[in-house]
C-alpha cells in the first residue's frame, strides 16, 4: 500500500516490536497483579473516590491474581486474563506507570474524567490486543502522543486525547490504525505543526473525527478526501490551517450530515505563509520575460557571459543565477526564459524524477495522458480514482448523485441499479429499505414505493387501500389510481371508500371528487343524483329527467292502482266474494311487513345480493311506500332530491293525508244521517287512520332517525368531514342541517307517538276487549263474538281484530318490533354486527309466535312463524355474504329469490286452507242457526198464546182494562225511576269497599230482605221464589265483562222471583211494591210484559232496596203460563245468546183460530179471583196487597 506524502511515494510504515519482558512470572497472574500494583501506587489508590465521597478502590491488591477471588473495582477479567480497565471518574492522581506494558491482554481501556499528569509512557504500544476504547478524554496529560501509538491496530473506536495539556505534532504512525472507524479525537490541547497525510489510510472512518482547539497549521491534507464513508462530525475549527480546502475534502462535506467545521476559526482561503527552510514557492504559470537584456541577471536569466535566457525545459527564479535547473516532476517550461516551471495540463502528468533532461519538460507534449486513472496532485504520475470518484479533466471528480464506483471494479461512474440509491461521491449503492425503492436507475434516493405501496406526505411508503390499483412501482398520494365503484375525496386523503351503487355511479382513475363519478351522479361515493336527473328506487339507478319521467315504479303502482280501482268499480260484489274466500287481512298484513323488513336487510347489512335476488329485493323495497321514491320529484324541484326536504315533505305528507281522512269525515257529519250511519261513517275513517300510520310508521321512523346518523370521511388536508350518512351532500355542521335537526326532533318525537296512541286506545278498552278474570271456554267463545260485533269496539278494530283474547295489545308490540327491524337496525353502524343481530332478532320472533300464538287462527301463526324463519334465512345469508363472500354466485341470488318468494304462495295457500274451513264451519253455523231459529219461532208462538190466553182471562173477568192500566204503571214507573236505558245503578259506595266485603252484605241481609218481599208477594196471591246469592266467581266474571272491574255495578247478587196467575194479580203486586212509604223501593224497572224479548218472553225485572239496607236486589214477576213456557225455551235462548245471535229478530206466525181457543181453554181453568182492580192510593200496610 502507496501513499503519496509530501509529493514522495512511501510505505505504510511497520509496527515496532514488543520489548522482551526482563522477569519471569511466577503464575498466570503475576505480570497483571504487578502492572495493576504499579497503577495503583503511581494514581494514588488510597485516595479514589466518587464524585460522592463513595471509597472506589474496592478489592484492590486484595488477592495476588485479579482474576480470582473478589473482583477487583474497575477490572474486567476473561479467561482469567484482564481485558479491561474502566476507572472513569474515581479521582486517579499521577502518572501512568510504565509497567502498564504488562497487560498484554487489554482490549478496552477508559480512565476519563480524572487528574492523570505527566507523560504517557511508549510502553503503552504494548497493548496491541486494545479495540475499542483507549479514553484520556479530561485529564491533564501533557508531552507528546508517543508514536509507538501506532502499533495499536487492532483499535477501532475511541482514541481519545480530548481536554488535556498535551503539545508536540500529531505522529505519523497514526495512519497505522487503519481499523478506526468513530471517534478519533485530539481537540482541546495544543497540538502543533501540520496533520500528517498518513490519515488518509483510515478509510473506514465513519464519525467524529475532531482536532479543534490546538495550533495545527498549515494546509489540510487532500488525503482525508478519502475518508468517503464518513457522515458525522467533521471538527477541524480553532487552528491555523490556511490555503484552500482541497476539493477531496470539501466533497466530504455532502455527506457529512451534522456538524461540518473547517472554516470557523482557521485562515482557510489565505496563502500560507513561506517558511525559512521551505524552496519559494512557484508561481502556478510560467513567466515569459523581456527581450532586452537587464543590467543584471534576474529570475529566467543565468549568468553565462552575460545574462542569457533559460532554456525551454529549465527555469530560474533567483537573481544572479549561474545556471537554471530542470524542472521537476509534473512540470514544464514550454518557453524562455522562465522564472518558474508550470504544471502540466489538467488531465497529464510528467513522471520525469530524475530532473536531467530538459527535453523531458520542454514541451505541452512530455506531459502525456494517464492509461487509466488520474494524475496525482502533483501531476508526476497517476493514481487510481478511489470508491466515489472517476477520472476527469481536473484529476478526480466525485460521482454525481445516483452513481457510483468501488474504486477497483467499477473506476467509471455508473448508475445505481432499481431499488438502490447514491449521494454524490458515493463508493457504493445503498440499498432502499422495503417497502421503499426506486423510480428507476439512478436515483439519487429512494424516490418511489414498491408495488402495492404508496408514496405518503410523509416520504414513507404505505400499503395502498382497498379500492386502488398499485400493481406497478412508484405509486404517489396524490394520483392513485382508483378502481371502477370506488371513491377518494380530495388527492391529499389515503382513505378510499365503496361508493353506495358501485360501478353504476363511480368511474374509477386517478382523480378525485365529482370527477370520479358518473354521468347524472354527484357529491361523496357519488351517492347523490345530479341536477335534472332523479333516482329510480326500482333499478337504484340517476336517470335523466328529460329522457323519462316514467319510473318502473312509477308503472308497477300505477297498474296496481288502474287494476283494483277498476275491480272496486265495476266487479265489487265479485271482488268482495273473492276477497273474503281467498284473503285473510291477517295473513296480508303479516306478508306486507315481512316484505318491509326484507326491503331493508340489503341496506342494513350493507351487502348487495346477487341477481336475481337483487332485483326481488328493489322491488320488495316499493313497500315502504314512501311517494318521493315511487315519483321522480325532483323532476319538479330540484330541493325534492335532497334528504331532508324529502324527509319533511314525506312526514307532512302522511300527516296531510291524515287530515284529509278527517276533513272528509267531519264533512260527511255535517250530511243528515241516522246514529247509526254516524257510526259507521266514524269507524270507517277512523279505521283509514289508523291504516294511515300502520303502514307508515316504519318508514317514517326509518326515514327520521337516519336524520340523526352523520359520518365521518377524510377530507385530507382540510380534516375530516361529518357528512348525513342519509345524503352524503349534507354537511352536518352547516347552518341547513341543524335548523332540519330541531324540525326533525319533533318529527320523530310525534312519529313516536303513533304506538302510545294505540296503546292508550287499547288500554280504555281492555274489559271489552279482554275480561281479565277466568273464562271458560265457552263464555271466551261469546266474548270474541262480542268483541267482532260490538258496535263500540268497531271505529278500533284494525288494531285487534286478528289478534286473541289475551293478545289484545299485540299490535303496540307488533309495531315496536317492525320499527326495531326496520329502523334501529340500520343505526347500527357495525354492520356485520347488525346482521348478527338480525339474525338473533328474527330467530326470537321466531320462537315468540310458535310459543306465545298472539293470532287467533292458528293459520296466521303458522304464517308469523314462517315468516320470521324466512327473515332469518335472509339475515343469515347477508351476513355470510359480506364476511366470507358466501353465496355470491347466481346459485346463491337464485336461493334467495325462491325463499323469499315462498311466502306468497304459502300465504295464499294458508289462506285459502283457512277460507275453506271457514265456509265450511260457516254452513254448519248456518244450518244451526235456521234450526235454533225455527225451534225459537216455535217458542215465540208459545210466549204469544199463554199472553193470548192472559188477556182473554182479564176480558172474561170483567177486567179487560187492567191491559191498559199494567202498561200505563210500567211506563209510569220507567218515568219514575229509570227504565232499561239507565245503565248507572249501582250500590252505593258506602256500602263496601271489595268484592268480598259486599258478598258479607249481601249474605248478612240475604233472608231478611227475601222475607220482607216474600210478605208482599204472597199477600198478593203469588208464588215467592228465593234465590241463591250468586256465587263470587260468577259476581267476578260479570264485574270483568260487564262493568270494566266496577264490583257495585253487580246488582243482582240478591235475587228472587214471583209467580202469578192472572194480570190481575201480577198488576196489585206492582202497585203494592211502589206504594209510597213502604218498606220496599223500586230504583229500576225493566217492562219486558208490553217490550217482549225477541222470543216472545214477557216478565217486569225489578231492582229494588229494603228499608234499613242500601243493597239493591233483583226481582222478577212473572205470569205462571209464560214461565212454564220458558223453562223448555231456555235451553233455545242460551245457545243463541252463546252465539250471539239473542238478539236477531224471530219471524213468528199469526196465531190461528184454534190456537186462540186453546189459548181461551187454558185461561178459563186459571183460579177466579176479584173482578175489581185495586185502587192504586190505597196500599196494604207493609205494601201488602189491594184491591
Amino acid at each position: 500500500d502507496r501513499l503519496c506524502v509530501d509529493g514522495n511515494p512511501t510505505t505504510t510504515p511497520t509496527t515496532t516490536p514488543m520489548p522482551t519482558l526482563t522477569f519471569k512470572p511466577t503464575f498466570p497472574g503475576d505480570l497483571e497483579y504487578r502492572a495493576l500494583s504499579a497503577f495503583y501506587t503511581a494514581t494514588n489508590g488510597e485516595s479514589w473516590e466518587s464524585y460522592s465521597g463513595t471509597a472506589m478502590n474496592i478489592n484492590w491488591l486484595s488477592s495476588e491474581d485479579p482474576c480470582s477471588g473478589d473482583s477487583w473495582y474497575g477490572v474486567g477479567c476473561a479467561s482469567g486474563e484482564v481485558v479491561e480497565l474502566d476507572l472513569d471518574s474515581i479521582s486517579l492522581d499521577g502518572t501512568f506507570p510504565t509497567e502498564i506494558g504488562y497487560l498484554a491482554s487489554l482490549t478496552s481501556g477508559v480512565f476519563k474524567y480524572n487528574t492523570l499528569t505527566g507523560t504517557l509512557p511508549t510502553e503503552i504500544g504494548q497493548l496491541t490486543d486494545l479495540n475499542s476504547n483507549l479514553w484520556f478524554y479530561s485529564n491533564a496529560i501533557s508531552g507528546t502522543v508517543p508514536s509507538e501509538i501506532g502499533q495499536l491496530t487492532a483499535l477501532n473506536s475511541e482514541l481519545d486525547f480530548m481536554d488535556n495539556a498535551m503539545s508536540g505534532t500529531m505522529p505519523s504512525e497514526i495512519g497505522q490504525l487503519m481499523a478506526m472507524t468513530s471517534k478519533l479525537q485530539f481537540g482541546t490541547n495544543d497540538f502543533t505543526g501540520k496533520l500528517p497525510t498518513q490519515l488518509g489510510h483510515l478509510t473506514d472512518m465513519k464519525e467524529l473525527f475532531r482536532v479543534a482547539s490546538n495550533r495545527f497549521s498549515r494546509a489540510v491534507p487532500s488525503q482525508l478526501g478519502r475518508w468517503a464513508k464518513l457522515t458525522r462530525i467533521f471538527d477541524l475549527a480553532s487552528n491555523d490551517f490556511c490555503d484552500a480546502v482541497p476539493t477531496e475534502v470539501q466533497a466530504l462535506s455532502s455527506n457529512v450530515l451534522e456538524y461540518w467545521q473547517v472554516t470557523t476559526g482557521n485562515d482557510i482561503d489565505e496563502e500560507c505563509p513561506i517558511l525559512e527552510t521551505e524552496p519559494p514557492t512557484t508561481s502556478p504559470t510560467a513567466t515569459v520575460l523581456p527581450t532586452p537584456s537587464p543590467t543584471y541577471c534576474g529570475p529566467g536569466y543565468f549568468e553565462d557571459q552575460g545574462c542569457k535566457l533559460c532554456p525551454k525545459g529549465r527555469f530560474n527564479g533567483f537573481d544572479s543565477a549561474s545556471l537554471c535547473a530542470v524542472c521537476g516532476p509534473g512540470q514544464v517550461a514550454t518557453q524562455e526564459g522562465s522564472s518558474s516551471c508550470e504544471l502540466c495540463p489538467s488531465g497529464r502528468y510528467n513522471d520525469d524524477v530524475y530532473g536531467i533532461d530538459a527535453g523531458l519538460h520542454d514541451s505541452i507534449d512530455d506531459c502525456v495522458q494517464c492509461a487509466q486513472g488520474v494524475p496525482n496532485q502533483q501531476q508526476t504520475g497517476c493514481e487510481m480514482c478511489g470508491a466515489g470518484t472517476q477520472a476527469g479533466s481536473d484529476g478526480c471528480e466525485a460521482c454525481q448523485e445516483g452513481k457510483y464506483t468501488n474504486g477497483a471494479s467499477v473506476v467509471t461512474c455508473i448508475d445505481c441499479q432499481t431499488g438502490k440509491y447514491s449521494s454524490a461521491g458515493a463508493g457504493v449503492c445503498e440499498l432502499c429499505e422495503s417497502p421503499l425503492t426506486t423510480r428507476g436507475e439512478g436515483a439519487a434516493s429512494c424516490d418511489g414505493c414498491e408495488k402495492f405501496h404508496y408514496m405518503n406526505l410523509d416520504g414513507g411508503c404505505t400499503l395502498c387501500p382497498d379500492g386502488t390499483k398499485c400493481e406497478s412501482v412508484g405509486n404517489e398520494l396524490g394520483s392513485l389510481m382508483v378502481k371502477v365503484g370506488y371513491f377518494r375525496t380530495v388527492p391529499s386523503s389515503s382513505e378510499v371508500y365503496p361508493c353506495t351503487f358501485e360501478e353504476a355511479a363511480c368511474l374509477g382513475g386517478n382523480s378525485t371528487g365529482n370527477k370520479l363519478c358518473r354521468e347524472g351522479y354527484e357529491a361523496m361515493l357519488c351517492s347523490s343524483c345530479s341536477a335534472r336527473y332523479f333516482f329510480d328506487s326500482l333499478t337504484r339507478t340517476c336517470r335523466d329527467c328529460e329522457a323519462t319521467h316514467v319510473t318502473p315504479a312509477m308503472v308497477v303502482v300505477s297498474v296496481v292502482i288502474v287494476v283494483v280501482g277498476c275491480a272496486l268499480i265495476f266487479m265489487y260484489d265479485k271482488v268482495k266474494a273473492w276477497s273474503e274466500k281467498w284473503l285473510n287481512m291477517g295473513k296480508v298484513r303479516i306478508v306486507y311487513t315481512t316484505c318491509q323488513i326484507l326491503a331493508t336487510v340489503p341496506s342494513t347489512v350493507d351487502v348487495p345480493f346477487p341477481e336475481p335476488a337483487r332485483s326481488l329485493f328493489s322491488i320488495l323495497d316499493l313497500s315502504g311506500l314512501n311517494p318521493l321514491d315511487l315519483f321522480a320529484g325532483e323532476c319538479v324541484n330540484e330541493g325534492l332530491g335532497s334528504y331532508d326536504t324529502r324527509v319533511i315533505v314525506s312526514t307532512l305528507g302522511v300527516g296531510g293525508l291524515c287530515a284529509v281522512n278527517w276533513l272528509v269525515f267531519g264533512a260527511r257529519r255535517l250530511m243528515p244521517a241516522t246514529s247509526e250511519q254516524r257510526l259507521q261513517a266514524f269507524s270507517s275513517h277512523n279505521s283509514i287512520f289508523l291504516g294511515l300510520t300502520y303502514v307508515f310508521y316504519p318508514t317514517l321512523s326509518l326515514a327520521q332517525l337516519k336524520g340523526y346518523v352523520c359520518v365521518e370521511y377524510d377530507g385530507g388536508d382540510e380534516g375530516m368531514m361529518r357528512l348525513l350518512k342519509a345524503d352524503l351532500s349534507i354537511d352536518c355542521d352547516s347552518d341547513r342541517y341543524q335548523s332540519f335537526f330541531g324540525l326533525n326532533v319533533f318529527f320523530t318525537i310525534m312519529t313516536q307517538l303513533i304506538p302510545i296512541m294505540y296503546l292508550v286506545i287499547l288500554y280504555r278498552a281492555r274489559h271489552l276487549l279482554h275480561p281479565p278474570s277466568k273464562r271458560s271456554e265457552h263464555s271466551q267463545l261469546r266474548d270474541r263474538q262480542r268483541r267482532e260485533q260490538g258496535h263500540e269496539l268497531k271505529p278500533i278494530s284494525f288494531l285487534f281484530e286478528h289478534y286473541d283474547l289475551g293478545w289484545w295489545h299485540f299490535e303496540v308490540i307488533e309495531s315496536y318490533r317492525r320499527v326495531a327491524f326496520i329502523s334501529l337496525l340500520a343505526l347500527i353502524t357495525d354492520k356485520t354486527l347488525a346482521g348478527f343481530v338480525g339474525i338473533f332478532m328474527s330467530s326470537m320472533s321466531t320462537s315468540f309466535y310458535r310459543e306465545a300464538a298472539p293470532y287467533h287462527l292458528a293459520s296466521n301463526n303458522v304464517l308469523a312463524t314462517v315468516a320470521n324463519q324466512q327473515l332469518s334465512f335472509t339475515f343469515l345469508s347477508a351476513t355470510l355474504l359480506r364476511t366470507t363472500g358466501y353465496g355470491d354466485d347466481a346459485v346463491g341470488g337464485s336461493t334467495l329469490l325462491a325463499v323469499n318468494v315462498a311466502i306468497i304462495p304459502c300465504s295464499i295457500v294458508a289462506s285459502w286452507a283457512e277460507n275453506k274451513k271457514q265456509a265450511k264451519a260457516g254452513e254448519i253455523k248456518r244450518k244451526f242457526y235456521e234450526k235454533l231459529k225455527h225451534a225459537e219461532a216455535e217458542d215465540k208462538k208459545k210466549f204469544d198464546i199463554a199472553w193470548t190466553g192472559y188477556t182473554k182471562h182479564a176480558a172474561d173477568t170483567g177486567n179487560a182494562n187492567v191491559v191498559d192500566r199494567l202498561e200505563a204503571n210500567l211506563a209510569a214507573l220507567d218515568v219514575l225511576v229509570g227504565g232499561e236505558v239507565v245503565t248507572s245503578l249501582a250500590h252505593p259506595e258506602s256500602l263496601a269497599s271489595t268484592i268480598d266485603g259486599l258478598m258479607e252484605v249481601a249474605m248478612a241481609n240475604n233472608d231478611m230482605m227475601h222475607r220482607i218481599v216474600r210478605e208482599i208477594v204472597e199477600a198478593m196471591n203469588g208464588w215467592y221464589q228465593q234465590g241463591p246469592v250468586k256465587k263470587l266467581e260468577r259476581v267476578q266474571e260479570k264485574c270483568d265483562n260487564d262493568y270494566m272491574g266496577d264490583f257495585l255495578k253487580v246488582i243482582d247478587i240478591v235475587r228472587s222471583s214471583a209467580v202469578f196467575h192472572t194480570l190481575v194479580d201480577i198488576h196489585n203486586a206492582l202497585l203494592a211494591l211502589k206504594a209510597p212509604g213502604g218498606k220496599v223501593k223500586i230504583v229500576r224497572s225493566k217492562d219486558r210484559v208490553f217490550k217482549p224479548l225477541s222470543s216472545g218472553y214477557r216478565d217486569v225485572l225489578l231492582n229494588i232496596t229494603i228499608e234499613g239496607c242500601e243493597m239493591v236486589m233483583e226481582l222478577q214477576l212473572h205470569l205462571k203460563d209464560v214461565i212454564a213456557v220458558k223453562e223448555g225455551a231456555h235451553r233455545i235462548y242460551d245457545m243463541l245468546r252463546t252465539a250471539g245471535w239473542e238478539k236477531d229478530e224471530v219471524q213468528a206466525e199469526m196465531l190461528t183460530e184454534e190456537e186462540v181457543t186453546a189459548a181461551a181453554r187454558s185461561a178459563s181453568s186459571r183460579r177466579q179471583v176479584a173482578p175489581a182492580l185495586a185502587v192504586e192510593a190505597a196500599a196494604a200496610p207493609n205494601n201488602g196487597p189491594t184491591g
